[in-house]
């Protein structure tokens, strides 16, 4: 309890550039200067996991935005270079996209890459009682707390038109950035760090 997880993973919003962003959010996390910008996503992430000292788990956010903001030819790039990775067996990197229900069709394009038939598994909307434990207990995890009433007010935005259920990725997507932004001296989420990303919607939109 309380020692790092296994896996060291990345959480990637993709945007115009998957590659690219993959290779920012691994320098992030990662300073070390051998990790060259120039050599092929394999390489650079063969790399990267021996620079962490532990396998990668790269999380492509919102992955719909794959097939809205990237042009075809850009898109087989990425899918190639996907490819070359899942073909590179030695290599200690997973991945794992979030992708909106209406959008799965959409990854046969990828699939038929692969000649296989990529795993999937859809998250339904949760419970009031279930957002919070999602949001709290992690955080608890590695002792991260959160300031009194701010669960309370992500709560009340993430909430779905129904009134009822909170959108998985939403909240994670929430969490994770809050997560960067705590005060690690008392490692502590406060409404300050909340309020000055522009709140959930600021977040969301960012």
């Amino acid at each position: 309890e309380g020692s790092d997880p296994f896996y060291q993973p990345v959480y990637v919003r993709v945007r115009d550039d998957p590659a690219k962003a993959i290779r920012s959010g691994m320098r992030q996390l990662i300073d070390d200067p051998s990790l060259g910008l120039d050599s092929s996503l394999s390489e650079f992430l063969d790399a990267a996991s021996a620079a962490s000292g532990r396998p990668l788990v790269i999380i492509l956010d919102q992955f719909e935005q794959f097939f809205v903001r990237i042009g075809g030819q850009s898109r087989k790039a990425f899918i190639a270079e996907l490819v070359n990775l899942y073909d590179a067996r030695d290599i200690p990197v997973k991945i794992v996209v979030s992708i909106r229900a209406e959008w799965l069709g959409s990854l046969e394009e990828i699939s038929i890459e692969f000649q296989t038939v990529l795993p999937g598994m859809q998250l339904f909307p949760l419970s009031m009682e279930a957002a919070r434990q999602a949001i709290v207990s992690p955080a608890a995890s590695v002792g991260v707390g959160f300031e009194s009433g701010l669960v309370d007010e992500m709560l009340n935005r993430l909430i779905g038109t129904e009134g009822t259920t909170v959108f998985p990725p939403h909240l994670q997507l929430a969490c994770h950035v809050l997560y960067d932004a705590r005060e690690t001296d008392r490692q502590l989420i406060t409404r300050a760090s909340y309020d000055a990303l522009g709140g959930l919607e600021g977040i969301l939109n960012s």
